[in-house]
């Protein structure tokens, strides 16, 4: 293997051949000398693994190298994090043999990344332990650690904490380090024999993180980072095979992606990199444990559930565009989950970062996740006719994919034709909900919704345009939370729709009938706060604590909020109305396609290389708009000629 002449080791061999560093004796303010030495895995040589974040890649310090067949030292630039690890991992007395990514991989050459990219997993099953460096200490990462630590090992055996809990601040700062957001550290510490975290002079096994996060767990006392609560599962492996072996292998893959989506790379193309031997290795696990207890079971002739094949293959090369490499795996997930989940996985929003990506193709750069939407009140079926069919053919590959342009060396483009109806286009759009600000704007979207699909109440149902916000949901208390969060808005009510929330209040003016409604509905939104120097103001108080007081009216009020976080109201040219992503705008189409249960939006796109342009869209994101979404358009759609609604060809681009 050729090797860049500015790197100052050996060149390495196409087989198991990796580097080591020998890190020599020194005090804490002496220089840094490492002697690079070339290995094989199949020496089965000790070392330590190191893991820790490479951090501000212009911020450099200078090391001295020694290659192995060298009499000279060489300078080598690392990151000020990596040369701050180095530190605290040498040893005064004598040499410490250490693996570190940034040093023994000639990170320039692309064909050695790639090379040494598919040894990964076997470096760190062969190292005797993984140092995980976190950095150096601030005012209460000790105490957090201590009581981590002891909550895993008690130093007054289980007779309770002796050690101070640190403040939540406190926790959730430590738990924000760099480390804990990095995508590499799933693989680094899930295929370590032994972990020990390093803190300032504070260490821990990760034995006692995986306690802590059961313990939150239990208690719902902190949301931790993916990479703890995804390599905690190690210590559960048994749970963990039974659930995998409910799932094909597309499937997990497709969860531990998303799971992912928050972690952190330098490169965007290791947020699939770093993943797919994570499925790999769990496929592998649940399939050996599934033929074990098959064995173990077959005297009693049981049925043995075993997890089904690898179908997905993504070797890990950076000589290839991120744009390809996610269209590339979207493709695959496409052939085994269909169109509905793959587009579920997509961004609907503008802060796709991958230039050229097809509106179609998840980008897995983007550290946020997608919009979720809340729990349907019956399976929606909209490509359907029946719901039994979008049970049994959903992932029936009605669509037929087109490269557009692309060679073997740039990215390709790839377009989606896809047999679908188009149920109108955006007319009106309501302002975006956002919880997090307390803003959702039910009164401005009820002012868009048609007069004729928002009649008044009957005793027993609630109008179309509640149906819209609950998802299909249609009676009077879901009404109820609708005017509760208008009034909450500061909008006026009638005395028809007061009165129905009049008795969610727990004050007792609401209960006066000679006095009438007198108690202001303020008092019921917000609290008094005194300042230090005694005075007292109202503040404001948010919907989330509100509903929390409310038990089952407080479920429905949740339930709402998530349902609309981050969404819109539209109504359609057709006169249908429904919610939709906050990017999908004015001009927009809504059209469902065959064999998908959820209706989508699409936005026209002219692409010169197409040669039909008309229906030519780039995906915008899911939708839910009522009377559509139970089969009730797609019985009247006409595949031949008649009357009706067409079946035509979109072109998602």
């Amino acid at each position: 293997m050729d090797q860049h002449p500015q790197y100052a080791g050996s060149p390495l061999d196409l087989d198991d051949s990796f580097r080591l560093i020998r890190l020599e004796p020194g005090q804490r303010d002496e220089p840094i000398q490492i002697h690079l030495v070339n290995s094989c895995l199949s020496l089965n040589q000790h070392y330590e693994a190191l893991s820790y974040t490479w951090g501000n890649p212009t911020t450099v310090s200078q090391i001295n190298v020694v290659n192995n067949g060298s009499k000279f030292a060489t300078t080598m630039s690392i990151t000020a994090n990596c040369h701050s690890a180095l530190r605290r991992l040498r040893c005064p007395d004598r040499p410490r043999t250490l693996w570190v990514d940034a040093i023994c991989i000639n990170q320039s050459l692309i064909q050695e990344r790639n090379h040494q990219l598919g040894l990964m997993t076997r470096i760190y099953q062969g190292a005797s332990r993984v140092l995980v460096y976190l950095g150096e200490s601030d005012g209460d990462s000790d105490m957090v650690m201590e009581w981590i630590r002891e909550l895993h090992t008690p130093s007054d055996f289980g007779r309770g904490i002796t050690t101070s809990w640190p403040s939540r601040r406190a926790v959730h700062r430590f738990f924000s380090r760099p480390w804990f957001r990095r995508v590499w550290v799933l693989q680094e510490v899930k295929f370590a024999r032994l972990t020990t975290v390093i803190c300032g002079n504070q260490e821990a096994d990760w034995e006692s993180f995986s306690t802590f996060q059961h313990w939150t767990v239990l208690r719902a006392e902190y949301k931790l980072p993916y990479s703890v609560v995804y390599t905690s599962k190690k210590a559960d492996r048994q749970s963990l095979t039974a659930w995998l072996a409910s799932l094909s292998y597309a499937q997990h893959l497709a969860q531990v992606l998303q799971g992912a989506r928050l972690c952190e790379a330098t490169d965007p193309r290791d947020k699939v990199f770093a993943v797919v031997p994570l499925a790999d290795s769990d496929y592998k696990e649940a399939k050996r444990a599934g033929l074990a207890q098959a064995t173990s079971n077959d005297k009693n002739d049981e049925i043995h559930n075993f997890p089904a094949s690898r179908t997905i293959d993504v070797g890990a090369n950076y000589g290839h565009s991120a744009c390809r490499v996610f269209t590339k795996l979207a493709l695959s997930l496409l052939r085994e989950l269909g169109l509905d989940d793959l587009l579920s996985m997509v961004h609907t929003d503008a802060r796709r970062g991958i230039p050229g990506l097809p509106s179609w193709v998840p980008d897995w750069s983007v550290q946020s996740l997608p919009v979720k939407w809340g729990m349907e009140y019956s399976e929606v079926h909209a490509g359907f006719q029946t719901r039994e069919e979008a049970q049994v053919g959903s992932v029936k590959p009605t669509w037929r994919v087109r490269d557009l342009k692309g060679t073997e060396t740039t990215p390709t483009e790839q377009a989606l034709h896809v047999p679908a109806v188009c149920v109108g286009t955006i007319t009106k759009a309501g302002a975006v909900c956002c919880v997090d600000k307390d803003f959702l704007p039910i009164g401005q979207w009820k002012q868009l919704a048609p007069q004729d699909r928002n009649d008044e109440l009957s005793e027993y149902t609630g109008s179309p345009f509640v149906s819209v916000l609950f998802g299909g949901r249609n009676s009077l208390r879901f009404e109820m939370v609708v005017n509760y969060i208008r009034e909450y808005n500061g909008e006026v009510l009638t005395d028809k729709e007061r009165k129905t929330i009049s008795r969610l209040c727990w004050r007792k003016e609401w209960g006066d009938r000679r006095s009438g409604l007198k108690h202001k509905m303020e008092d019921e939104f917000t609290f008094r706060v005194v300042d230090d120097d005694n005075s007292s103001r109202l503040e404001r108080m948010p919907l989330r604590p509100i509903f929390a007081d409310k038990k089952t009216f407080g479920t429905l009020g949740n339930h709402l909020l998530d349902r609309c976080d981050g969404k819109r109201f539209v109504v359609l040219d057709t006169g249908l109305m429904g919610l939709t992503v906050g990017s999908a705008d004015i001009g927009d189409q809504v059209w469902i396609l065959e064999n998908v249960t959820r209706p989508f939006v699409f936005r026209k796109t002219g692409m010169p290389d197409v040669t039909s342009k008309s229906n030519t869209s780039a995906f915008i994101g899911p939708s839910w708009i009522y009377g559509a979404m139970f089969g009730e358009i797609w019985r009247d759609v006409v595949k031949e000629q008649g009357e009706g609604k067409t079946l035509g060809e979109l072109i998602i681009v």
